[in-house]
């Protein structure tokens, strides 16, 4: 069964897909046109807002509060 399951993982990791993508200009300055802007904003607020937490020490953890972060920079 995982012989057959590995089979199948090659074939779609091995097999071409011709994908065209274009330059766009980005506020991200990121040249991969397949992830909107919008999605990058999101991810980045996400991911800062999980940090804030963290660094306030406002975080839960096995049922106590983490400590405080002394040094936690925001992503940009």
């Amino acid at each position: 069964m995982w012989l057959a399951a590995l089979g199948v993982f090659l074939l779609i990791t091995q097999t071409p897909v011709p994908i065209e993508t274009f330059a766009v200009p980005k506020s991200f300055n990121c040249r991969n046109s397949l992830i909107a802007d919008e999605w990058r904003a999101m991810v980045l607020e996400f991911h800062n807002e999980r940090r804030r937490v963290v660094s306030e020490g406002k975080q839960l953890n096995s049922g106590k509060m983490m400590p405080a972060a002394k040094n936690m920079n925001e992503l940009v």
